[in-house]
């Protein structure tokens, strides 16, 4: 059983031949990543994926309405389904409620944020790897780009230490 709270971040590995990116088995294309706001529990074959929601910063949305260019709640089941098994990460990040709250609140504060493809971590567009590496960096001053570049991707966020202990990143 595979069990995700609010605040875990749900991420596919990029390519490895991003120039900068951080090395990531089963990496593909441009990877994807997204943060939990609605949790709950599943096997990693459900297709339904226990009915747990994410937001994404994403350039389109696959299935109608057709939004483009949209920080918005997804089921997960869209982007992390069951056509991405054994390529897909739960990154938990143990946060405590004050933490939850602190990231929560800062999202806010992206509802209206223009999306670009090539968002690097400052200015005022967001990618859905940009918008997870500000949300923590600037509501709890934790840094979750591995090597620190101007871009960060996917990998530079699953490699992060703060995965490393025992649970943290779990493939699925």
């Amino acid at each position: 059983m595979i069990n995700v709270s609010p605040g875990d971040i749900l991420a596919r590995p990029n390519s490895n031949w991003f120039p900068g990116s951080e090395f990531c088995l089963f990496g593909g294309t441009t990877g994807h990543i997204g943060i939990v706001i609605e949790g709950g529990s599943f096997l990693s074959n459900d297709k339904q994926m226990g009915g747990v929601k994410i937001i994404e910063a994403r350039l389109f949305s696959h299935e109608k309405p057709y939004y483009r260019n949209k920080i918005m709640t997804y089921s997960i089941a869209e982007n992390f389904g069951l056509k991405f098994i054994g390529r897909r990460y739960l990154l938990k990040t143990h946060l405590d409620s004050t933490e939850t709250k602190k990231i929560f609140q800062k999202l806010s504060t992206f509802k209206n944020s223009s999306y670009y493809v090539f968002s690097d971590k400052s200015g005022n567009t967001v990618n859905c790897v940009s918008l997870i590496w500000r949300l923590y960096s600037e509501a709890l001053a934790i840094d979750l780009d591995k090597n620190g570049g101007k871009i960060v991707y996917p990998n530079d966020i699953i490699t992060h230490p703060k995965f490393d202990i025992p649970e943290s990143r779990i493939r699925f």
